[in-house]
């Protein structure tokens, strides 16, 4: 093979790597995360949050909220840019079974967790992954039920 010849190559293997990035970053609907600012206190957040949760028909939350703040502190570690952080974790039990049914690995995501958290200036917001963007990277049967997880959310 001539230097042109790899050269030609390799100006065609990065522009293909460069068009397969940009047609990716053009499907996805935004950030990995979704994050909302919401009014009042940290703990009226979290208390809304379990209230909105367990008020849809089929959600809540399987295992208490976790104060994660506390457990870095009886480890001796101090959050970093937080007051505090605490995770709630949300699922829909028929919604997880089917997934689970049609794919085994994805249990490593579940249930769905979603942080409260609060800044050092006092405001308060909510962060969960983007549903949307998961249902966009996820196969057929599993990408619909994300979808309605998605609508739900």
């Amino acid at each position: 093979m001539d230097w042109t010849s790899l050269a030609v190559g390799g100006v065609g293997f990065v522009a293909g790597v460069v068009f397969a990035g940009l047609a990716v970053r053009a499907m996805m609907p935004g950030p990995m995360f979704t994050e909302i600012r919401l009014p009042g206190s940290f703990e009226e957040v979290g208390r809304r949050l379990e209230q909105a949760v367990t008020s849809v028909p089929g959600w809540g939350m399987p295992m208490p909220a976790l104060d994660m703040g506390s457990q870095l502190a009886e480890k001796g570690v101090a959050l970093e840019g937080l007051r505090r952080v605490k995770l709630y974790f949300v699922c829909n039990p028929r919604f997880a079974a089917k997934v689970v049914g049609l794919e085994p690995r994805i249990t490593a995501m579940m249930p769905c967790t979603w942080a409260v958290y609060e800044l050092p200036d006092g405001s308060v917001r909510l962060t969960t992954f983007n549903m949307e963007l998961m249902r966009r990277v996820m196969p057929g049967a599993i990408g619909r039920f994300i979808g309605q997880v998605a609508r739900d959310e």
